[in-house]
């Protein structure tokens, strides 16, 4: 009875193998070289992508992860946990974030090594494709025309290129080869340790990124390309499958970021203009597959004139209807359907059926997706059968190829610095309220990088009038402010970044000595007051209280802040002019110049003049 039931599946698993597509080409010969190629792929990749390696580490999502989530930058086996239980930058995504705090432990914030990590990712996915569509179709040169493809296209620069899109390229890896060891399960006899294979990557893709859950979807597809019957067997193999995608999609929703950005998006467009910005984003992504120029970080949603999207919009269902036309009347194709499914079914997460408060689009999530497409236009492209139109399209394939590495290799630019990126962004879109970010960014740039306080303050001014809550802008603005000596603009935009959310002991050491400056000495004393009370630790506003109270000659009040301050940082080169100060004030001499000669000696420049008045004696 067993080897019954052994010869079934066995029968039934060669039926699958004989019903694929085959395409025989003279160039499927087994002496052709290519696995050389694929090395030669991997090799132009490693190029194109190599001028990554000195982009700076972003204010685009980058720096939140060091910045505002103190587990990453002290990395320990204890705090492992802490990644699988909490959100990032509004993400559930354990696994990047546990490489983040790796690197950060033997590199810090060097950004070198986190780019070639990006770059590892994206060649040892371009190897997994090649094995999987291998796999898939029997058939290298498909597998290898995917994998050229895939390695080069320039929609692929963001989920790279990009360091906080490490979560793109983890969980892709995973998740093909989750798919590789599916069809290996139908292929081989319906082995269960492919099985198991199929669902512990399945897991660790969706510890990659929540875009995993599509893996059951893609898996139907397979099914339906390999013509696998419907039975019991077919039906179980689901079910842990689905049920995986169900928790990790309420994991993922249940994040209040997360659900706050859907939730903003819902009164801005009606039921109908949902339908035309879905149709526009399938056929954007289409488009970009065969013209990947213009390309944008941001691609903002469109803003309506007359109560009236841009006519594009319009345009773009009957495109796509067209599209879905050719794909049913060639379906008897299987690659054909295939390809578009896949597509579909990889995107469909992503795609806002629910607009939100962010962007329409984004390149990097064709990343899968682009996938399917891959294949079928490896099948079209190989089902040629005149020889001289096949080589024709074979040099077209390497052209165009060629071309797209080029438009790589540009785009990677783009990601360069803050400026750089702020600037792309800005440039290729209009003036919206999402866009204030970028401007808020390039100002930061000006401002740092480039010592540039005006053109930093059109950014910062461009910024808050686009977006009017942008509290973080209203800060740095007000920053900016305090070092031009406009201290009442200080006042004004601290207070507003206040009122806003922003509650940090910096925010009020700026609003004290801008009233302090503006001899309002009350709310002076009483944001210095705040500032300590927010960081006990930070001693500057123990420093400026204690030079309040020694001018207003509340001698005990000022010795208890500059004590304080003391014990901080006993060698802090304000709080030991300011205690001999203090000691000037009791007429005890030698003690003041003692300090005095003590700041000098640590560079303080302000206190020759105390000492040439009151120490040469001493």
């Amino acid at each position: 009875m067993s080897k019954d039931k052994n010869r079934f599946k066995k029968n039934q698993s060669q039926k699958i193998l004989k019903q694929q597509p085959n395409i025989k080409t003279v160039a499927q010969k087994k002496s052709f070289p290519y696995e050389w190629l694929l090395i030669l792929i991997i090799i132009l990749t490693a190029f194109i992508y190599s001028n990554s390696l000195d982009n700076e580490i972003l204010n685009f999502d980058d720096n939140e992860y060091f910045a505002d989530y103190p587990e990453i930058v002290n990395f320990s086996a204890s705090q492992i946990s802490t990644y699988f239980s909490n959100y990032y930058v509004l993400m559930y995504q354990p696994l990047p974030i546990l490489s983040f705090a790796i690197t950060y432990k033997y590199f810090g914030m060097d950004p070198t090594p986190y780019h070639m990590l990006n770059i590892l990712f994206h060649l040892l996915n371009i190897i997994v494709l090649f094995v999987f569509v291998r796999k898939l179709t029997n058939n290298k040169v498909i597998a290898l025309f995917s994998a050229f493809l895939f390695a080069v296209h320039p929609m692929s620069v963001e989920a790279v290129t990009w360091i906080s899109a490490r979560s793109s390229s983890m969980f892709v890896f995973f998740y093909l080869w989750s798919l590789y060891f599916y069809i290996s399960y139908i292929k081989d006899n319906f082995k269960l340790k492919f099985y198991f294979l199929t669902l512990i990557f399945f897991l660790l893709s969706l510890f990659s990124k929540a875009h995993a859950v599509t893996l059951p979807l893609i898996i139907l597809v397979i099914d339906l390309y390999l013509k696998r019957k419907i039975d019991k067997r077919f039906i179980l193999e689901k079910i842990p499958l689905f049920i995986l995608s169900l928790i990790f999609g309420i994991i993922t929703i249940s994040d209040e970021g997360t659900t706050g950005n859907i939730l903003q998006g819902l009164d801005k467009f009606t039921f109908l203009d949902n339908f035309f910005l879905l149709s526009y984003s399938i056929v954007f992504y289409l488009y970009r597959l065969f013209v990947p120029v213009n390309l944008c970080p941001v691609y903002v949603y469109p803003e309506k004139v007359n109560n009236l999207l841009p006519l594009v919009f319009y345009v773009a269902p009957f495109v796509l209807a067209i599209v879905t036309f050719l794909v049913v009347k060639f379906r008897k194709k299987r690659y054909i359907l295939f390809g578009f499914l896949f597509f579909m079914a990889a995107i469909s997460l992503t795609l806002q059926i629910i607009p939100s408060r962010l962007f329409i689009v984004t390149d990097r999530y064709t990343y899968l997706s682009y996938i399917g497409l891959y294949i079928t236009l490896g099948y079209l492209l190989f089902e040629i059968k005149n020889v001289n139109i096949r080589k024709a399209f074979i040099f077209i394939t390497i052209i165009t190829g060629l071309i797209f590495s080029y438009l790589t290799f540009q785009r990677n630019k783009a990601w360069s610095n803050d400026f750089t990126l702020a600037t792309d962004i800005i440039s290729k879109n209009p003036e919206v309220p999402y866009i204030a970010r970028a401007f808020g960014v390039r100002a930061n740039y000006y401002l740092n990088k480039l010592d540039s306080s005006e053109k930093a303050l059109d950014d910062y001014n461009t910024a808050l009038m686009l977006d009017t809550t942008d509290m973080i802008s209203f800060y740095n603005r007000g920053y900016l402010k305090d070092k031009l000596g406009d201290y009442q603009g200080v006042i004004e935009d601290m207070s507003r970044a206040r009122d806003l959310g922003i509650n940090n002991h910096l925010l009020y050491n700026f609003l004290g000595a801008a009233y302090y400056r503006t001899e309002n000495t009350p709310e002076a004393i009483k944001n210095f007051e705040l500032s300590i009370e927010k960081n006990p630790r930070f001693i500057e506003p123990y420093n400026n209280l204690g030079a309040i109270y020694g001018n207003l000659f509340e001698i005990e009040k000022a010795d208890y802040y500059i004590d304080k301050a003391l014990e901080i940082d006993p060698n802090n080169i304000e709080s030991v002019r300011s205690k001999g100060i203090i000691y000037l004030r009791r007429f005890n001499y030698a003690e003041a110049c003692k300090h005095w000669y003590k700041a000098k000696d640590l560079g303080s420049k302000n206190v020759d003049e105390l000492i040439g008045l009151y120490c040469t004696n001493q």
